[in-house]
């Protein structure tokens, strides 16, 4: 990088936490997310695996070499669904994602609110049951 593109870069740095070195400065928030969160327009629309391994493309899981995930595991399901739900587009969550799997392990996919909400406020059988009084 050269010495230009770096004080551009901390300049768009200081812009979005609102502060600058030897400052102290109340932060601001950063944008909740950069992405839009892909929704499908129904949960049968998702016709994913629901068991075996898959291997997700490096553009959905770059974190190892081994893109593999075993879905008759369900930390590794957990793990992949956490990927697709993050990084995926409507196609790939078709592909990747099975609707009856999702439903099943939704109660322990650690999501932002900003990511889980548009998926509940589409999905009744995701929204967590209400507690009776």
């Amino acid at each position: 990088m050269t010495h230009r593109s770096l004080s551009v870069a901390w300049s768009r740095l200081r812009g979005l936490f609102g502060s600058s070195p030897g400052k102290s400065a109340s932060v601001a928030v950063p944008p909740r997310h950069l992405r839009p969160v892909a929704v499908p327009d129904s949960l049968d629309d998702l016709k994913g695996p629901g068991s075996g391994v898959v291997e997700l493309p490096i553009t959905l899981f770059w974190s190892r070499p081994d893109r593999k995930f075993n879905l008759d595991d369900r930390y590794q399901a957990i793990d992949m669904y956490l990927a697709v739900l993050d990084r995926g587009s409507v196609d790939e969550l078709a592909s990747y994602l099975n609707g009856k799997l999702l439903v099943e392990l939704w109660p322990d996919l650690h999501l932002t609110r900003a990511k889980r909400l548009p998926w509940e406020a589409r999905f009744a059988e995701l929204r967590p049951a209400t507690v009776a009084a």
